[in-house]
């Protein structure tokens, strides 16, 4: 599922910019999943968890570092099995000057996550 962000428009063509990736990375095109109707991280995981079949539920989630506990907690929360890898050229670097501010909006954001579904 390559990810996207809550503008419509633009998380369609980051989505497809992530498939070109992939498909110019060597990956068969039979084994991308094309998820571009979420227009944030829980309904994106909705959309694949219901693109997929029954007995296809592992998946590989690439985001950046900070994010992916909480793709792990919610692809397991929709049923999938997913393994998880940082995204190697992530604009937000370990230091860098955005890192603190996404850092503390993903423990809210987890927090918010788990007080809604717990």
């Amino acid at each position: 599922m390559p990810a996207k962000h809550a503008a419509g428009h633009e998380a369609s063509r980051e989505a497809e910019a992530a498939r070109d990736y992939l498909l110019e990375q060597g990956v068969s095109p039979e084994v991308i999943v094309l998820e571009n109707s979420g227009l944030d991280t829980w309904q994106s995981m909705q959309g694949v968890a219901q693109l997929l079949p029954a007995d296809h539920r592992r998946i590989l989630l690439v985001s950046d570092g900070f994010h992916l506990l909480r793709l792990k907690l919610m692809a397991r929360d929709v049923g999938l099995v997913p393994a998880v890898s940082a995204a190697p050229k992530s604009p937000i670097w370990h230091w860098g000057p955005a890192e603190g501010f996404y850092v503390v909006r993903e423990v809210a954001a987890i927090a918010v996550y788990l007080r809604q579904t717990r």
